[in-house]
């Protein structure tokens, strides 16, 4: 419970802080304001702008928007992001610079697991690409991941009256997780019964989740 009171107190903290800016940009860039000609006005609307985005939650995954290079002659060279390797934690991305013969020296960038997407690195990759073949690993949000796990159905005496919410409830875990996630279902009473292994099929887990030993 201590961490879900700390997650909780963090996620207020952050709304809160979005709120504050979403709001001061809004005042700050009304059109009236500007008619009292003062230099604070622009200040707070710019605060509030970088407020807002530095705490508001990250939906989308930003571009890399590294669109080309400039060749040691002056010629311009188009870059695209190759997923080279994908895994369910993440992918080996490499930037392939066209009309570019191979160069002698690879660099992987090893994006750190701090919650932040890799293109936060797109400098650091812009500034290597014109010298090298730069590989990038691009992990995963950790809550896309699939997971493995298990729901456990009591179908003691003493829980026939609470079966039909416990069922609800069942379903409605397994419907909100990961498609991906692979869940297995065990039905007990005095002794357990594993009714189904390991599935992704949301149709097996409901038959599961309803039998009766």
């Amino acid at each position: 419970m201590k961490y879900m009171a700390t997650y909780d107190w963090m996620e207020s903290t952050r709304n809160t802080a979005e709120w504050m800016g979403a709001t001061a940009r809004a005042m700050a860039s009304y059109p009236a304001a500007a008619l009292t000609l003062n230099p604070v006005i622009p200040l707070i609307a710019a605060w509030g702008e970088v407020a807002e985005r530095s705490f508001g939650r990250m939906i989308a995954k930003p571009d890399w928007g590294i669109r080309s290079i400039v060749g040691p002659t002056g010629q311009d060279h188009l870059v695209d992001v190759v997923n080279v390797v994908e895994k369910p934690f993440g992918n080996l991305i490499h930037f392939n610079v066209h009309r570019r013969a191979p160069m002698a020296r690879k660099i992987l960038v090893v994006a750190p697991m701090s919650g932040h997407y890799a293109t936060l690195l797109r400098s650091t990759v812009t500034s290597l690409l014109p010298d090298c073949d730069v590989y990038v690993t691009d992990w995963h949000n950790a809550r896309d991941i699939p997971v493995s796990m298990g729901i456990l159905i009591d179908n003691s005496g003493s829980m026939r009256v609470r079966r039909v919410r416990v069922e609800a409830a069942a379903l409605a875990f397994a419907r909100a997780s990961n498609p991906l996630d692979e869940v297995f279902v065990v039905n007990f009473a005095d002794t357990p019964h594993l009714d189904v292994p390991f599935t992704a099929d949301l149709q097996l887990l409901e038959d599961g989740v309803a039998r009766m030993d």
